[in-house]
């Protein structure tokens, strides 16, 4: 019965120790910053994954294009012809999408109402077009075979230009990284030749003002150019 009262003792002291310490966690400036900043780390997340999602998404458009576009031309039914390109893109945001219209088909939709929700929440300049040839070929009867062919050159031409695009953009931040690179080699080059002087500059006030803002243009420049083109390319 000892042996119990104490065990009983020691967890009773060890609980409130462990109250106590949440209790002062929750009260320390650490805690309270990470609280603060919690909604910002979380919305950056899911902007990156929605991100991620829409390149995976537009990597994949042209050759879901290209599918459909072949399937019309057999004369299969528009609608058919995309739920049928499900088996060609089982790891892609693709798929999913093309689920999510066989789903809700399945559950009573139109033609029209379901095909609504392929990519609804995906930001891509040409869903909108294709949603349009589609409907008008499944629901209107409508000839749509050019009208895909001609979307599917357009993105084609949108997609090699994006990809000019990220080469130019990656020579420029490769640049900017070199003259970075350059500039803090001269800066440790005269620290270690001239010490005295650099010592004088960083305690003059108009040396380390200049010395401040140069590094920060450094840093923001670097910041902007890495950032530039991020969210459409």
């Amino acid at each position: 019965m000892f042996t119990a009262k104490l065990r009983a003792e020691c967890l009773l002291g060890e609980n409130i120790d462990r109250s106590g310490l949440l209790d002062k966690g929750a009260k320390s400036p650490a805690s309270s910053l990470y609280t603060s900043a919690l909604p910002s780390i979380v919305w950056e997340k899911i902007t990156f994954k929605k991100g991620r999602i829409r390149k995976e998404f537009a990597r994949d458009y042209p050759a879901l294009l290209t599918a459909v576009t072949s399937s019309v031309k057999t004369g299969l039914d528009p609608l058919e012809a995309l739920l049928s390109a499900e088996n060609q893109f089982s790891d892609s945001p693709v798929a999913l999408e093309i689920k999510k219209v066989a789903l809700a088909i399945e559950a009573g939709a139109t033609s029209e109402q379901a095909l609504a929700g392929f990519a609804s929440d995906i930001d891509h300049p040409d869903v909108p077009s294709f949603i349009t040839a589609l409907v008008l070929g499944t629901v209107e009867g409508a000839p749509v075979a050019d009208s895909l062919n001609r979307l599917l050159r357009v993105t084609r031409q949108r997609e090699s230009f994006r990809r000019k695009t990220r080469s130019a953009l990656a020579s420029q931040r490769l640049s900017a990284i070199g003259a970075s690179v350059a500039v803090a080699l001269m800066a440790t080059f005269q620290f270690f030749t001239n010490k005295e002087g650099v010592i004088r500059v960083y305690q003059s006030q108009s040396g380390f003002a200049a010395l401040v803002c140069g590094g920060s243009l450094i840093g923001f420049g670097l910041i902007w150019m890495f950032s530039m083109g991020r969210k459409y390319l």
